[in-house]
């Protein structure tokens, strides 16, 4: 190595220090550009996690089966609407679009309905004693 560089003139040296200095300057800029790459795929993945626990959390009391066919519709839905980007929907697709379009429709009706059901835990028994008193058949002698 070391009479290989003792062979090379001064011109031919100062092409090579021009050489790799170029080389090292795009290795930078690529380690620059794949650092800002990985600090937002963390970011972006800290965001996800985080969506994940918020939706897990909102989800606690469905099963696990209506949840599946739900995220099962909105993946079905998601590559259909990729294929009508590129073409017309086929009969059939378009069948399968508003069958998916129909389980996300029934369990977003269902999540609403929840939702107004109050849980026994959050009602005071005041309240308790009112919904039995609005239930229970008026007295007419009252």
């Amino acid at each position: 190595m070391d009479s290989n560089v003792k062979s090379l003139t001064k011109v031919q040296l100062q092409k090579k220090v021009v050489e790799l200095s170029g080389i090292t300057g795009a290795q930078e800029i690529t380690i620059e550009k794949l650092n800002k790459k990985i600090d937002e795929l963390l970011e972006q993945i800290s965001h996800l996690e985080s969506m994940l626990v918020k939706k897990n959390n909102l989800i606690g009391n469905k099963s696990s089966t209506e949840m599946d066919e739900v995220l099962i519709a909105k993946v079905q839905l998601q590559k259909l609407g990729e294929k009508a980007l590129n073409r017309d929907l086929t009969n059939e697709e378009a069948r399968r679009f508003e069958i998916f379009s129909k389980v996300i429709q029934n369990a977003e009706r269902l999540d609403s309905a929840r939702v107004n059901i109050p849980r026994i835990k959050d009602v005071t028994p005041k309240e308790l004693i009112d919904m039995a008193q609005k239930r229970l058949p008026q007295d007419s002698n009252e």
